[in-house]
């Protein structure tokens, strides 16, 4: 495309590529005047696609701001979809954090301000980022920034997400506990979001810190972030309550609007934030966006608080935690078909800002509930256990195992209020935590385990007040995860992890 014109535009080159398209310096030969053109990447442009690209035009046509990329208009040219924007020259505000490290204060105070700036009028105008990061901003050469990337954005009172699949994105490192869970956001969703941003501007590294996007958003739910001190010295004490009370789990303890953030960070800084950078210049480089790359978390999606750290070593991500990735969220209930993921709303891990340590708070399912079914294998038999193929349907307050090996039965209908305890264990048996320790609920060795030939299986063994006393399922190890947390919402029960030394011998 390099060295095209299309239409008034001349084509001058790439200057970034992600994984929905890639973002050229064009020349408006009219105007003459630079800008950015975004092209939709060919292979992706279906029908979601498009319309998530064609949202974001949209919703960058209703903002006016300084501190926001003017879209100039989106059209098509022999079947591309191009996307016209203001070119801003500079260099993103990662690149600058990775180049500079950690930022003076006055910095650090003078670019949050801005991006605030910058979110108070979109979040006025119903608009929230949802996926706000150093990635996102451009700083130019002048110290000003620019918010980039208004693709998953979500507009108040939208009926659809404008996401692919029904499947919620945004970044781990910088999303707060209810996007994780896939619960309703508003403003306070991107104020975490800057809480993040801050945090970094100031320390050089994240509040929080995981080897896999799994171990993030476990942390992101479950942990406090790791004090300023941590990564450095000599930081007014302002510092620390500012991102204690911005990371706060609980929406409602952080900052409300992001004026009263930026009212917060003009007095506890002593100076008029406005003013804080005046006549100061930033040292920036040539812009590059950032890689777009997107990783489908809809087999390990909401792993998270019911498994824990212990479960977290049985899996395996090769993405690193800065990726974007997409989690799945429930369709409202005026649409809800039965679908294999998503969930109830729940707060999950809660943090009472300023700066107490974090509790959990588990709500009882709401009366009205997405659906949601599993495939598994169900043990069953009174004597001689044998597994069924099966399917595990949660809905209407109860656990519902039917047969799907052409019987079409019922096997098991349990209400969530009778499940004692929930386990989880990996053997050839399924285990739960007795009194006297882990002890198997049946044996499902089979013929291999007869011939002493070892390997593991994912079960979950529900303890409950019926008839059947236990209900064992096995689960593939890419589902598990996800009904162990669906389990949680619906019981309020914690899943317990049975570790087991070594494998008891069958008798």
């Amino acid at each position: 495309m390099i060295g095209r014109t299309i239409g008034k535009y001349r084509i001058v080159e790439q200057i970034g590529r992600g994984g929905a398209g890639i973002v050229y310096r064009a020349v408006d030969e009219t105007l003459h005047r630079d800008v950015a053109i975004k092209a939709l990447n060919p292979d992706l442009a279906d029908t979601e696609i498009i319309k998530r690209f064609r949202a974001e035009a949209t919703i960058l046509a209703k903002l006016n701001h300084p501190q926001i990329a003017t879209i100039f208009e989106l059209f098509r040219s022999e079947g591309d979809l191009l996307m016209v924007m203001e070119f801003v020259p500079g260099e993103t505000l990662e690149k600058m954090s990775q180049r500079l490290g950690p930022l003076p204060i006055e910095q650090a105070v003078h670019l949050t301000d801005q991006i605030l700036s910058a979110l108070e009028h979109a979040h006025r105008a119903g608009i929230v980022h949802r996926d706000m990061k150093p990635a996102n901003v451009i700083v130019t050469a002048e110290g000003s920034v620019k918010i980039m990337d208004f693709g998953i954005a979500r507009v108040r009172g939208a009926e659809q997400q404008m996401t692919v699949d029904g499947r919620m994105m945004g970044t781990p490192a910088y999303m707060p506990p209810e996007q994780v869970l896939g619960e309703e956001v508003d403003g306070r969703t991107d104020l975490y979001a800057v809480g993040v941003v801050f945090y970094r501007l100031l320390a050089g590294a994240l509040p929080f810190k995981a080897d896999t996007t799994l171990g993030m958003l476990q942390r992101q739910i479950a942990e406090p972030p790791m004090p300023l001190a941590t990564h450095r010295d000599g930081l007014p004490g302002w510092c620390e309550a500012m991102v204690t009370r911005a990371l706060a789990k609980a929406p409602s303890d952080r900052f409300q609007t992001a004026e009263e953030f930026r009212e917060a960070l003009a007095a506890a800084a002593g100076t008029p934030v406005s003013e804080a950078m005046a006549g100061d210049t930033l040292i920036v480089r040539r812009v590059e966006a950032a890689p777009d790359h997107t990783v489908s978390l809809s087999h390990v999606a909401l792993v998270l608080l019911a498994v824990g750290v212990a479960l977290a070593g049985y899996v395996a991500m090769a993405r690193p935690v800065s990726e974007v990735v997409e989690i799945a969220t429930p369709r409202p209930a005026a649409d809800r078909p039965v679908v294999p993921v998503g969930g109830t709303r729940r707060s999950g891990a809660e943090t009472k800002a300023r700066p107490a340590a974090p509790r959990r708070l588990v709500k009882p399912a709401p009366v009205e509930e997405a659906p949601l079914m599993f495939d598994t294998k169900a043990l069953v038999g009174n004597k001689k256990k044998r597994e069924r193929d099966a399917r595990v349907l949660l809905a209407d307050g109860t656990i519902t195992v039917s047969a799907e090996d052409g019987a079409q039965q019922q096997l098991f209908v349990l209400p969530y209020s009778s499940v004692i305890s929930i386990s989880y264990s990996r053997g050839r048996d399924p285990m739960w935590n007795s009194p006297l320790g882990p002890v198997p609920v049946a044996r499902a060795g089979g013929t291999l385990g007869r011939l002493g030939i070892s390997f593991e299986r994912e079960w979950v063994s529900l303890r409950t007040t019926t008839k059947d006393q236990f209900v064992s399922l096995r689960f593939d190890d890419v589902v598990v995860r996800r009904v162990l947390l669906a389990l949680e919402e619906r019981t309020g029960k914690s899943p317990e992890i049975i570790v087991i030394e070594s494998e008891p011998s069958s008798k």
